[in-house]
């Protein structure tokens, strides 16, 4: 049961007992239904807990693999499902997702795919031109698959040239490789949009950690910046608000500069409404404090950017956050 309805359950029992009244309409539970999804989403409950189980399983499987050409570095995952601000459930998914993931399709609508970045170790073997990259990612993609299929119990893999399908006890994730000096080759070969995802996702996997770390010490967190989406997509402003940005505006509320982080979602709703309408987003960044604040230096650095980026042609993003 969630939480910020048991005390309609105690009105309701109290009434029921001693006054004989039936039916009692309640506003506590009425943003319940914006994030439900066949009954296994809601409020107070989320996919997360088993995509992060299957991811940490996954991970493990990767590190223990025997007969790869290289050690792997690091494994880390990277979307809004993993740190409990995901609005509906991955995609469960079929082909045309894996395809558009993977480069092979156009992109699909709905909630996106559970994704995870690899990257493994330097080595003189790496080569100096992009497509040969590539192409040795697509190796690596072929004999990751075919060790795990081999190697791990509960895992099936389809491994694509711009990444790896892993079905884990049923959950489908996907996986790339990160290599250092990529984002580099492609910026020198002219390629600056794949630079600049490359960089989005290399980002991205920092970003999911810092919002972890938030819903880990919050329970309150996920449930508002889920319910927050919600609202955005329901005013068909989804397009204009990142998902990344939106979570950014809800760690603000739970950040330690805040006076009182929000107990429930309907309360850290209504704080994130209020700061959309009273900050003053052409005038200052909304600095974000995610761990211990921001330093002065920190803080001076951030409004010189801002202003740097006001005064320039177009006067920078509508929003910025630091």
């Amino acid at each position: 049961v969630s939480r910020h309805l048991i005390p309609v359950q105690v009105v309701r029992h109290l009434l029921r007992r001693h006054l004989g009244v039936e039916r009692v309409a309640s506003s506590l539970g009425c943003v319940e239904r914006a994030l439900r999804c066949g009954g296994a989403c809601g409020t107070w409950t989320s996919a997360a807990p088993k995509y992060i189980a299957a991811y940490e399983k996954l991970a493990a499987a990767i590190r223990q693999l025997s007969g790869l050409p290289l050690a792997v570095v690091s494994i880390q995952p990277v979307g809004a499902v993993f740190s409990h601000c995901e609005e509906f459930p991955p995609s469960a998914a079929g082909d045309d997702e894996v395809a558009a993931a993977a480069g092979d399709g156009d992109a699909a609508c709905g909630p996106s795919l559970a994704r995870f970045v690899v990257q493994f170790e330097s080595s003189g073997k790496w080569p100096d031109d992009v497509s040969a990259v590539a192409a040795l990612k697509t190796a690596f993609y072929l004999k990751m698959a075919e060790l795990l299929d081999a190697q791990a119990a509960g895992v099936r893999c389809e491994p694509r040239r711009g990444g790896l399908a892993v079905r884990v006890d049923g959950l489908l994730l996907f996986g790339t490789i990160v290599h250092a000096k990529e984002e580099k080759l492609l910026a020198a070969a002219g390629d600056e949009p794949a630079a600049a995802a490359l960089r989005l996702s290399t980002v991205g996997t920092a970003h999911t950690a810092a919002m972890h770390a938030i819903a880990s010490r919050h329970a309150a967190f996920g449930p508002t910046v889920r319910l927050v989406k919600r609202w955005l997509h329901c005013q068909l402003l989804s397009g204009i608000f990142p998902p990344q940005l939106v979570e950014l505006l809800v760690a603000h509320l739970f950040s330690p500069a805040a006076p009182r982080p929000p107990g429930s979602a309907l309360l850290g709703f209504l704080r994130a409404l209020w700061l959309l309408e009273t900050h003053d987003f052409d005038a200052e960044p909304l600095l974000v404090g995610l761990d211990d604040g921001i330093s002065p230096e920190g803080r001076a650095a951030a409004q010189r950017a801002f202003e740097s980026a006001r005064g320039g042609e177009g006067g920078g993003a509508a929003i910025w956050i630091a």
